[in-house]
């Protein structure tokens, strides 16, 4: 009798962890499905050493220079830390008519008001904040994806610029690490898409 309760324990064990590694493999078979974003060789040539800035390592463009730290309150009571790079020619970013940024960082703590533990979900809190600044700001494309074992949640979008009309387009890569909010930003202005794609092999340098 003890060999046939000894049995059937061992048949029930078997059968809930083949349940619970059902729900495993089901809730994780999406994710195996997402790219593993990575900088193309030509790019990844044009990138300057790596750095430390606000608690991540990157590498920054060749010939960029960094932009002085600031900070803004986000929804949610929480407060960002922006910084960014800069390239040489001259590219307005977004809303910020005085700027150079080709890249910007912004990192953010999760705040208990915010509802946020996705990467998806914290990307629509902050590109929610962008479209109000920006008139006919377009998502065109919207992915999910990997950058060094990390998820990230990226948004293509375009918008025209407020001098001259002409169609900007750029990416947001947002991610959640940690109870931390990480965005970054590139913009190519219409005629700058070599710097474009080096500050994306950038991004995808990112290391946590």
């Amino acid at each position: 009798m003890k060999s046939l309760y000894l049995g059937l324990f061992c048949l029930l064990m078997f059968v809930f962890s083949g349940i619970h590694v059902g729900c495993e493999s089901a809730a994780s078979r999406e994710k195996k499905k997402w790219p593993h974003w990575k900088a193309t060789a030509a790019a990844a040539s044009q990138l300057d050493k790596e750095t430390e800035v606000l608690g991540i390592r990157i590498c920054p463009p060749k010939g960029f220079r960094a932009l002085p730290e600031t900070s803004v309150d986000l929804p949610g009571g929480s407060k960002a830390k922006i910084t960014g790079w800069a390239s040489t020619r001259e590219a307005k970013f977004l809303t910020d008519e005085s700027s150079t940024r080709a890249i910007q960082l912004l990192v953010a703590p999760v705040s208990a008001d915010m509802s946020v533990t996705t990467a998806m979900e914290a990307s629509k809190m902050l590109i929610g904040s962008v479209k109000d600044g920006v008139r006919n700001f377009n998502e065109e494309d919207r992915s999910h994806g990997y950058i060094n074992g990390h998820e990230f949640y990226r948004v293509t979008w375009t918008a025209p610029s407020p001098d001259t009309g002409e169609l900007n387009r750029g990416h947001f890569y947002v991610a959640v690490i940690d109870d931390t909010i990480y965005q970054f930003s590139t913009q190519d202005s219409g005629n700058e898409e070599e710097d474009l794609e080096v500050c994306h092999a950038s991004i995808l340098s990112f290391q946590k």
